[in-house]
């Protein structure tokens, strides 16, 4: 693989941000969303265009594809589909997707193999040379996106329990200032019990952004990656220094098949060098380091240039993707996550600490099955109840409000079960005759009697 002469090693081809120069050592997968532009009239591509896009993609090809045994039926395809009109009176946008489908599926469905279009990234890539360097104005133009990005971690929040949560939706890296922001970010996760770390919808980018995290999890200079481009051509790469450190922490790391490449990286590292738990998904299964090259028209093709061999397991990942200890569905991912990471606090809890994280605990698992209370039903529950209390129900929504302080909907938990303000609330449960229980962790149920019942309003 091949770096940039400014240093800029970036790339996640799942957004508009990208790697920087024509070859970055990086790792990513799914092509970016197209942008409809009009290249002629009523939107489509102007008469010509395809045919150079066309010309470009197989010229890439030819010169940088990690597989020279299937370039011929790349090329034949794309020829094909040339040919035959499938790329014609086309917007940019179904370009993208006819030749990406094209390209995965003649390369024998290779996840970086496919093309996209920003014209501002084509630019700046096509004045970047290996030769002369790559312009400074090229650098800042991937740098102020990537600050724009934060760098790709997207959120840090603190989930009840003290479980510290980092969404990372694109690894991006310049080594000038890509370090800060991750270290900033370590400072965070540090003061946590637990991590959560989610690249369940991160489609790739840095493998240097991965390392450097990884980092922070292992002892320096510890082997965690050999890249492999062309026949001759060998990289190794380890984990080094770093300030603060986040091994022994509870870690668990949310996948799906969205999670690609670099992002794959970092998964095969929490799972082979035993770092943490993985839990969602099966990762989507590509493995090949890619390379983003300039095409005609504004275009970028993202061509497959080396191999990536982790080494425990002496292979990659290609194709087959990085399986999770613990399979649940995306969607369920984080809550399965935060609530193992509460039982493992719960095990070694003070008795003062354990009614809160076992009432946090049952929230997570509440009212995924149960069904909620109907239309009717929440009109009978709105009155004014002792103790101050008043339930209103609007719109088919019930609130709560406790003297003249602020109304707080009620959040449904299923049948006539709800949750003050958030699911981790106390527990306000609806029964016969007019009466309710509220519930709070630790305490003992307080029993409620409706004085009046209230309209809707």
């Amino acid at each position: 693989m091949r770096r940039s002469t400014v240093g800029l090693q970036l790339l996640c081809a799942c957004a508009a941000i990208s790697s920087f120069g024509p070859g970055s050592r990086a790792l990513a997968q799914a092509a970016p969303a197209a942008e409809t532009i009009t290249a002629g009239s009523g939107g489509t591509l102007a008469k010509g265009v395809a045919a150079d896009v066309v010309r470009d993609v197989i010229a890439a090809v030819r010169r940088n594809y990690v597989h020279p045994e299937r370039v011929a039926a790349i090329t034949a395809r794309l020829q094909a589909g040339l040919a035959s009109g499938r790329y014609a009176s086309t917007s940019a946008h179904e370009l993208v997707d006819r030749m990406s489908v094209d390209l995965k599926e003649s390369s024998g469905n290779d996840g970086h193999m496919y093309i996209y279009f920003n014209p501002a990234e084509a630019a700046a890539r096509a004045k970047a040379s290996p030769k002369d360097g790559d312009p400074e104005e090229n650098a800042a133009f991937f740098r102020e996106q990537m600050r724009v990005a934060n760098h790709g971690i997207s959120e840090l929040k603190i989930l009840p329990g003290n479980v510290r949560y980092m969404n990372i939706s694109q690894w991006l890296w310049d080594p000038q200032s890509s370090p800060r922001a991750y270290d900033d970010a370590i400072r965070f996760l540090k003061d946590g019990d637990a991590i959560i770390i989610d690249i369940s919808r991160n489609g790739g980018g840095s493998a240097e952004a991965v390392e450097y995290l990884v980092s922070h999890f292992v002892e320096p200079g510890r082997k965690l990656m050999t890249f492999r481009d062309g026949p001759s051509n060998v990289e190794e790469a380890f984990s080094q220094k770093v300030g603060d450190h986040l091994d022994g922490k509870p870690l668990f790391v949310l996948t799906s098949s969205r999670s690609a490449s670099a992002s794959e990286e970092f998964a095969s590292h929490v799972r082979n060098f035993k770092l943490g738990t993985l839990v969602g998904k099966t990762t989507g299964g590509a493995g090949n380091p890619n390379s983003l090259f300039p095409v005609a028209h504004g275009f970028v093709a993202s061509i497959s240039t080396g191999l990536a061999i982790h080494p425990v397991t002496g292979k990659g990942w290609e194709g087959v993707g990085v399986a999770p200890h613990r399979e649940v569905e995306p969607a369920r991912a984080l809550d399965v996550a935060h609530a193992e990471a509460l039982k493992m606090r719960l095990a070694s809890a003070k008795p003062s600490e354990r009614p809160q994280l076992e009432w946090l605990i049952a929230a997570l698992s509440d009212g995924t099955t149960a069904a909620t209370a109907g239309a009717a039903e929440l009109h009978s529950f709105a009155g004014l109840y002792t103790g101050d209390r008043r339930v209103s129900e609007r719109a088919g929504r019930l609130y709560w409000q406790r003297g003249d302080g602020a109304e707080v909907e009620l959040v449904p938990l299923g049948g006539t079960r709800f949750a003050v303000g958030d699911r981790f609330g106390s527990r306000v449960e609806f029964g016969t005759c007019g009466e309710l229980t509220v519930t709070r962790p630790g305490s003992a149920p307080e029993k409620l009697s409706r004085q009046s019942q209230l309209s809707s309003r």
